[in-house]
């Protein structure tokens, strides 16, 4: 019978009470497994790069995921990790479209979570849900991606989280109960399955409209794709 070591116990520290166990792979099969591991060698060659890049300065915000008019022509729909750092480096990609293409009216963008890179991923996701209760998504947003660290590696731990959320000016208790009742696993996770029924299996995946746009492209391949799709509408409404 293995004897207990109280000094190698002492040091794993307390339990973190917004921490699940670790998530079963939502993909099945080998062919499936390497596909996911070449995403995540792809994201760790990023994180190299990605603790340099910044946040933009957020010009326009919401109190839902939906930037801009719901009915505008163009829909931008982002599925995207907390963790990937490549959905990070897009974000100045994303603030030049709400700039130029949403806030004139011409395109609306909405945020969904394709949560899929570890238990952390969910975590954070959920947060982001319990400050989209209050009406603060947008800010949360912005501040889970400005301290993006590797992998699993602590940085969306409860204490992080809960600091994020007095950091926008959560009501932090509203925020904390939201977090331990698990209020927004359940949606997490749904979001997930919707987006890979949708045929999302990398992040950042952008839908404009039915055109799919992955990864962190250059920008003109999304001016590209919703000129395209403005000139669709306006052709389309002319008798």
């Amino acid at each position: 019978m293995s004897k207990r070591n109280p000094r190698a116990e002492a040091r794993k520290g307390p339990a973190d009470p917004f921490r699940r166990r670790t998530l079963a792979p939502f993909l099945i099969g080998g062919a499936a497994v390497a596909a996911v591991v070449a995403v995540l060698g792809l994201i760790v060659a990023g994180q190299f790069t990605s603790g340099e890049t910044k946040v933009p300065e957020r010009t326009v915000t919401a109190p839902g995921r939906i930037l801009g008019n719901p009915d505008a022509p163009v829909k931008i729909v982002e599925y995207a990790d907390f963790q990937c750092p490549y959905c990070k480096m897009a974000e100045e990609k994303v603030a030049r479209l709400v700039d130029e293409y949403v806030t004139p009216g011409k395109a609306s963008l909405e945020f969904r979570n394709f949560a899929f890179l570890g238990d952390e991923s969910v975590l954070a996701a959920e947060a982001s849900l319990c400050a989209e209760d209050q009406g603060k998504f947008w800010e949360y947003h912005d501040a889970l991606f400005r301290i993006q660290g590797r992998e699993n590696s602590g940085v969306y731990s409860s204490a992080k989280l809960v600091e994020l959320a007095q950091e926008v000016g959560l009501d932090v208790e509203a925020f904390q109960q939201c977090m331990e009742s698990e209020k927004h696993r359940q949606d997490v996770l749904d979001e997930r399955e919707a987006a890979k029924k949708a045929g999302v299996s990398s992040t950042p995946t952008f839908f404009v409209n039915d055109t799919v746009v992955k990864g962190n492209v250059p920008y003109s391949d999304f001016v590209d794709a919703i000129e395209a799709e403005l000139a669709k509408a306006q052709g389309e409404a002319q008798p």
